[in-house]
């Protein structure tokens, strides 16, 4: 009776989530990445009772415990209310960003009307984080708009931009977990992360116009353009191509049956790439208190391409 009365009106008992979690283990495919933290941990399902059904996309405009957003300081909150549960429920906490430590050139080559620059940048506790970042500078003194994104650099000289790529690979395993354990951050969340490190570096270049940088990428690498774009405000524009769910798609209009990939599907398939509580959500897809949507809220009013491709049969 005593745990009874101390339960908020309309929560789930913790034998609830603990049957939540028993559904997941009886129902959904096995996943040995995420039953290890899953048993490490002893976390269990939210309590999704906390949270409406909904089937359209969460409001941006208002906040998760229904308040409307009126003003502007009401949508600086916002703001930090939607990072917070992107971070919480998909990304994994974000670390503070650190000072750029050293920039160790690795090659510069010339070509014909241009330079190509390949750095190593040391960052992080003792400078043990790493990124390797190439840049291909048009001849002149700029300044140039950037693109960063991997595949772009003879485009993007032809129209007067500088091409910068780095080791953004979500599947490139990094020592970033181990110096940062604190962070939970998945390897999306990572490369996201590092990404601020790649605008600091352009920073330091007089030929780099700072207030026209843009970013690209294609599926993967679309989904962490679109997470590092809405989380470091430097980034102008984006151009997030075929995206997928976690970047640009929401969860709540994808699915195997919408020609995408669910929840359930993307947690096992890829159990790296986000945080392992977002399994959490395999079939309470309306549960969830954030929509990738609110990503790209996060991002205006900078601009922001959605890039798709569309299939014709026969």
């Amino acid at each position: 009776a005593l745990i009874a009365s101390a339960q908020p009106a309309g929560s789930m008992s913790l034998e609830e989530r603990q049957n939540a979690l028993g559904w997941m283990k009886w129902t959904l495919p096995e996943e040995p990445t995420w039953n290890a933290w899953q048993e490490k941990t002893g976390e269990l399902p939210p309590d999704f009772a906390l949270w409406p059904r909904q089937n359209s996309l969460p409001d941006p405009l208002r906040f998760l415990d229904g308040r409307p957003v009126r003003n502007e300081a009401d949508w600086q909150a916002r703001r930090a209310e939607i990072r917070t549960l992107i971070e919480q429920w998909m990304v994994g906490t974000l670390p503070p960003k650190p000072e750029l430590g050293n920039v160790v050139p690795l090659e510069e080559s010339r070509g014909e009307g241009y330079l190509t620059r390949r750095v190593r940048l040391e960052f992080g506790p003792g400078n043990q984080a790493t990124a390797e970042v190439t840049v291909v500078l048009p001849d002149g003194s700029g300044p140039f708009p950037v693109l960063i994104g991997t595949g772009w650099a003879t485009a993007a000289l032809r129209r007067g931009y500088i091409a910068c790529s780095f080791n953004d690979s979500v599947d490139q395993p990094s020592n970033l977990p181990e110096l940062y354990p604190e962070a939970e951050f998945a390897t999306m969340g990572q490369r996201a992360w590092t990404a601020q490190l790649v605008i600091d570096y352009l920073f330091t270049l007089p030929q780099v116009d700072r207030t026209r940088i843009a970013m690209t990428g294609y599926s993967r690498g679309g989904k962490m353009a679109t997470i590092a774009t809405a989380f470091d405000e430097r980034i102008a524009a984006v151009i997030a191509g075929s995206t997928g769910v976690g970047g640009i798609l929401p969860w709540r209009l994808a699915g195997e049956r919408g020609m995408g990939e669910g929840i359930e599907s993307t947690t096992r398939m890829f159990p790296r790439w986000f945080h392992p509580r977002l399994r959490f959500f395999s079939g309470r897809e309306d549960r969830l208190p954030f929509d990738p949507n609110l990503l790209v809220a996060l991002i205006a009013p900078r601009a922001c391409l959605m890039q798709y491709g569309l299939n014709h049969e026969g």
